[in-house]
């Protein structure tokens, strides 16, 4: 899958401190994987006390259990090994630009302001934006090391997939 562009790779020294090639998917392995026009998509709902974490996407019926463990293998080696610089810098970028823009429309900005007036946060755009600044890899790694190492709850909508192959995969979580 590297030959073809489907994955790209990077060597990186392991925890055992041994090099070690790691992988990730392309733009173009994810438009093979996916259904064409599909798309994958993570996001987080955050509460006062609580929150919710979240990995959605579209495929054919015929390629979940591959997906599955797509998402599976890329969620652990976050887990393992962190983010690389560049992907920390764009999910920076992508939160400072998120959080900007909850600053400009009045409906956005009135619902930003009466979440944090319940919650008690008062600060100010620029101290949002700072603590993104920083977020460490080191951190990111430790956060998803607690979030991913877990099994996760899977909803499938859609076509019936035979349950042994999700189920196998689902146990190497």
């Amino acid at each position: 899958m590297e030959r073809d562009g489907k994955l790209r790779s990077e060597e990186r020294l392991s925890e055992n401190n041994r090099k070690a090639k790691y992988y990730r998917l392309t733009a173009r392995g994810r438009e093979v994987y996916y259904m064409p026009g599909g798309k994958i998509d993570a996001g987080e709902t955050a509460y006062s006390d609580a929150g919710l974490w979240s990995v959605e996407w579209q495929c054919a019926p015929g390629k979940l259990a591959q997906i599955l463990e797509v998402v599976r293998s890329t969620l652990a080696d976050v887990a393992a090994h962190g983010v690389t610089e560049d992907e920390l810098a764009r999910a920076k970028g992508q939160m400072r630009g998120q959080t900007a823009l909850s600053y400009e429309g009045p409906g956005s900005r009135m619902s930003r302001l009466g979440v944090n007036a319940m919650l008690g946060d008062e600060r100010t755009l620029g101290e949002l934006l700072r603590c993104f600044d920083e977020v460490s890899a080191d951190q990111v790694r430790a956060e998803a090391e607690v979030l991913f190492t877990h099994p996760p709850t899977l909803a499938v909508a859609g076509a019936r997939v035979p349950a042994r192959r999700i189920e196998s995969v689902l146990s190497r979580w």
